[in-house]
């Protein structure tokens, strides 16, 4: 049940990441994924006994690992931009179409297995610190083992989950069917035609409401708040200001930012790629510096208690 969930999760993350770039953690969707699994089974007479929470929780780490390989291994990002097909694509000067990754299975499983040890030797030590030293909450884990316990606890609560999943996964299914038998739709030009030229279109898919429903509204107020700034003001301003004809090289104007007919990395779209690129790089250094001084300081006091002993007594007398 853990590798099924962990398939279909695994297929989710290489798919929302090439196309939004966002990859939810699946944590409870997993859960009830292999709970619906494992008593579907069980009704069928297929597999038979006590179906314990502890089992629920294996099932779901099952998948949720399976999930974070592929959205970490590059499957939708890195590993793809060095391709030949991305290498044809983009034609940067100074590359060779030869100097390319092929993705062949050995050289997949073998990257994967390297991503997967590494993050195990990672994250053990950070266990250790984080969950059972000092005791945080961490709510994607708190609140999947809440759901968890309900699941077995609740039985008309399974009930409810189970058919608000049925129910949802039609209204997901025929929805999809309507978008694809109607081209079109999921490239909407909602704010008019001169806006969808800098990307200001609606997707239909409900499949990204979901996501939006699931991250919350912090995070998506931060992603519209960016994407009005990049596609909102800056791109309809540097095109207004700063592009220029492709017969106007030579004349080397400082006005001209680019040329119309400038390669995709180097065309309008990259005056917010690579800032955007730029503060994530940036935000995650900052993460990991701040999180590599906390874990110092703690394993600092750690040693130093415990060189100190414990708590003395002076005697009488």
């Amino acid at each position: 049940a853990g590798l099924i969930a962990g398939t279909f999760g695994a297929f989710l993350a290489v798919y929302y990441g090439l196309k939004t770039g966002v990859t939810p953690s699946l944590n409870i969707i997993s859960a009830l994924l292999g709970f619906s699994a494992v008593r579907l089974l069980m009704r069928l007479g297929i597999c038979s006994g006590h179906y314990t929470p502890q089992e629920t929780c294996v099932i779901q780490t099952t998948a949720v690992a399976c999930t974070q390989v592929a959205a970490a291994s590059g499957f939708s990002t890195g590993l793809l931009a060095m391709t030949r097909d991305a290498a044809e694509l983009t034609q940067i000067p100074g590359s060779s179409l030869d100097d390319v990754v092929d993705l062949t299975w050995g050289k997949t499983v073998l990257w994967s297995m390297s991503v997967a040890f590494f993050g195990l030797f990672v994250a053990f030590p950070l266990r250790d610190y984080c969950i059972i030293q000092r005791k945080l909450t961490f709510p994607s884990g708190t609140a999947t083992a809440t759901v968890i316990k309900t699941l077995h606890a609740d039985p008309a609560h399974v009930q409810t989950s189970l058919w608000l999943l049925a129910r949802w996964t039609w209204i997901t299914s025929v929805w999809s069917m309507f978008l694809w038998c109607f081209e079109g739709l999921g490239d909407f030009p909602l704010f008019g035609l001169a806006a969808a030229k800098y990307g200001w279109r609606m997707d239909w898919d409900i499949s990204q409401m979901a996501i939006g429903m699931l991250l919350g509204p912090n995070i998506n107020l931060s992603t519209l708040a960016g994407a009005f700034i990049g596609s909102g003001i800056m791109l309809p301003a540097i095109q207004a200001q700063h592009e220029c004809e492709a017969q106007l090289k030579d004349q080397a104007d400082p006005s001209c930012w680019y040329y119309t007919d400038a390669p995709k990395y180097l065309d309008l779209h990259a005056y917010t790629l690579f800032p955007g690129i730029a503060m994530i790089v940036v935000d995650g250094l900052y993460s990991v510096l701040k999180l590599a001084i906390v874990v110092g300081r703690g394993l600092v006091r750690s040693s130093s208690s415990s060189a100190g002993g414990g708590p003395r007594c002076r005697g009488r007398g």
